[in-house]
């Protein structure tokens, strides 16, 4: 069976979902926070990330309970300047302070794409959006 992704590419949906997610960067309402920024003019809001995203790190990742991260673990993106800021955050240099690289969407893509050739991924969250239809 094909992945929903993959399906999503070739039937051209995934290029319709990131137009409306990038057209949704304008007055951005990706998260709870609702900022409204215009972050491809470079306005940041309380995640302080522009128009690409900053990331601190991308690896295989057991720390989760194990139906979650099984025999080969799951692919994490630590994304820095979480827009939660938790007082007492485990994660506090990545989300705090900002460690990170600014990454375009391909070099994202790449890093996903990484971890699941090791098997290391787990796409769940993408086939629920994906079929849910719900696009934030």
């Amino acid at each position: 069976m094909e992945s929903v992704y993959i399906q999503s590419y070739h039937n051209g949906t995934l290029k319709e979902i990131a137009g409306i997610l990038k057209d949704k960067l304008r007055c951005c309402t990706l998260c709870p926070r609702h900022c409204q920024v215009d972050r491809l003019s470079g306005e940041k809001g309380i995640c302080k990330t522009g128009e690409y995203a900053l990331v601190s790190n991308y690896s295989p990742h057991f720390g989760e309970e194990a139906p979650l991260v099984g025999r080969h673990g799951s692919g994490t993106i630590f994304f820095t300047h979480c827009n939660l800021l938790c007082n007492f955050c485990q994660n506090y240099d990545i989300s705090h302070q900002g460690y990170g690289n600014m990454v375009t969407d391909r070099i994202l893509a790449d890093m996903m794409l990484s971890l699941q050739a090791l098997r290391w991924v787990i796409w769940f969250w993408i086939r629920m959006v994906l079929q849910s239809g719900d696009y934030w």
